[in-house]
């Protein structure tokens, strides 16, 4: 491989590091904009990757802060996974429309605690299937948990 054909890789990669920060910012709860970001930047434990494909409005769900308080509980959560198990932890969020609201898909790969992690799932569920109207998916498996919530929009948008 040439030098340029190395540098084409890393161009490629720095775009998609600055779309992705570029649609974090967009997502219009400043608090939780510096969260995601602070916890990137901070947190050694665990590597969090955020994916998005287009632009998201927390404001378009019917509870954004509740959404806003689910995403700073799996980052919570999950970090706590990878302190109790330190190794080359990962959990990876990704953010996407579909119709009727946005979708949150976590999957965290590195040690962790079932019982703990599928009581912080219960809370979830608890918190959000009742108050909020979402829905929840989770898998588990050797060294990886996989959590989908479906947040709705509101009536509005």
């Amino acid at each position: 491989m040439k030098k340029y054909d190395k540098l084409l890789d890393l161009m490629e990669k720095i775009n998609e590091k600055v779309r992705q920060e570029s649609y974090i910012s967009k997502l219009g709860i400043p608090s939780l904009i510096v969260s995601l970001l602070a916890f990137q930047a901070e947190v050694k434990e665990l590597r969090l990757d955020l994916h998005m494909d287009e632009e998201i409005r927390m404001q378009s769900l019917r509870h954004p802060e509740a959404a806003e308080a689910l995403i700073r509980s799996l980052l919570d959560d999950f970090r706590k996974e990878a302190v109790s198990f330190p190794d080359d932890n990962r959990l990876q969020l990704h953010l996407s429309k579909y119709p009727g609201g946005i979708g949150l898909a976590a999957r965290y790969e590195g040690g962790y605690d079932p019982k703990r992690v599928r009581f912080a799932e219960s809370a979830i569920r608890s918190m959000g299937i009742d108050r909020y109207g979402w829905t929840v998916e989770a898998r588990y498996g050797e060294g990886q948990v996989e959590w989908t919530v479906r947040l709705p929009a509101s009536h509005d948008s």
